[in-house]
């Protein structure tokens, strides 16, 4: 039945009506699968404005954090540049710059660099390149001739260039996500979190594994606390939706909108990987070398539809709570000036 639907559909198609004639049964048998993939291509995205199904009550977009890279470069007056070209490169003491560890030059062998950041056609891609001969190589300690060695990796910068950016502005509770396609290579695509406190990983994805892995940091001496799916799809070759909605009690982590697993305030604390007292956060976005996993062989992109930000509408009396317009509308439907 529902092939005869088709069937009966196929001769309005607008590519008859552009060739001036019928088609035969034959050229339509020919055609239909372009139609198919035509649709497939164009299907919506959900809007900046729709609020994800399982949040429930109502809650607000933050304009100031969220981002649908729609220009025809980054957006400076919402992103750092992560690494030696940002402007927190050497300025350790602005507040927004160490909240955010913006100054961080990438995890070594690879290095955070601008030139990776690209924004094309309503896309935010972060390269990364197999480029020793880069200009910045080799990195010295600041004002000296000594090679700068990452702590984290125990070994200096060389060869690998990729790239980050990090929010300006901050938020404390709420839902973050991203909709990507992660590298095709073997390094870690990255979307986290992290403030002067805490650190929450959404997910940092190695481009040949099927597998998200989310954790909470604190003691940045100790192994974080993490989760771990196997991802049903390859996240290599197409775009999907990662988010985390961070409470007061846990992180519960999503894909494509269901929620794969979730990491508890309690079982952080006993671990030591949650603070006592919670603090505000900067979104990440990046890639990096991680050598446990090996080298890459090949230059990579990943790719970012959106960044968004969801804030919950507090009510205290029938107002809301914050002080911002954009939550007042959202908790009364329309904007109320607070009485003197």
């Amino acid at each position: 039945m529902e092939n005869e639907k088709l069937l009966n559909i196929k001769p309005q198609l607008n590519m008859v009506a552009l060739l001036g004639r019928p088609l035969s049964g034959f050229q339509l048998l020919l055609a239909f699968p372009v139609v198919v993939l035509f649709f497939a291509l164009h299907l919506p995205v959900s809007s900046a404005a729709d609020q994800p199904s399982f949040l429930k009550g109502k809650w607000y977009l933050e304009p100031r954090l969220s981002d649908e890279f729609k220009g025809a470069s980054l957006n400076k007056k919402k992103w750092l540049v992560g690494g030696l070209d940002g402007v927190c490169a050497n300025n350790w003491r602005n507040k927004v710059c160490s909240a955010s560890s913006a100054p961080w030059e990438g995890r070594a062998p690879s290095l955070f660099v601008e030139s990776n950041i690209v924004v094309k056609r309503g896309k935010l891609k972060l390269k990364s390149r197999i480029d020793p001969r880069n200009s910045h190589f080799p990195v010295y300690e600041h004002g000296s001739k000594k090679l700068l060695i990452d702590p984290d990796s125990n070994s200096k910068y060389e060869k690998y260039t990729t790239a980050a950016v990090v929010s300006k502005a901050s938020f404390r509770y709420g839902y973050f996500e991203t909709r990507a396609k992660i590298a095709d290579v073997k390094l870690s695509s990255a979307f986290w979190a992290i403030g002067e406190c805490f650190e929450i990983d959404v997910f940092e994805s190695v481009g040949d594994k099927r597998v998200i892995s989310s954790s909470t940091h604190h003691d940045y001496g100790k192994d974080g606390y993490t989760k771990s799916s196997t991802l049903s799809f390859d996240p290599t070759t197409a775009f999907h939706t990662y988010g985390a909605r961070w409470s007061k009690s846990r992180v519960d982590v999503y894909v494509d909108g269901d929620r794969v697993h979730s990491l508890t305030k309690k079982q952080a604390q006993k671990k030591k990987q949650w603070p006592k007292k919670d603090c505000s956060m900067h979104v990440w976005l990046d890639n990096e070398v991680f050598s446990w996993y090996g080298y890459p062989k090949k230059n990579g992109s990943f790719e970012i539809d959106y960044v968004r930000v969801w804030s919950p509408c507090k009510k205290r009396g029938g107002a809301c709570k914050s002080k911002r317009r954009c939550q007042i509308e959202c908790c009364s439907g329309r904007y109320r000036k607070k009485k003197k």
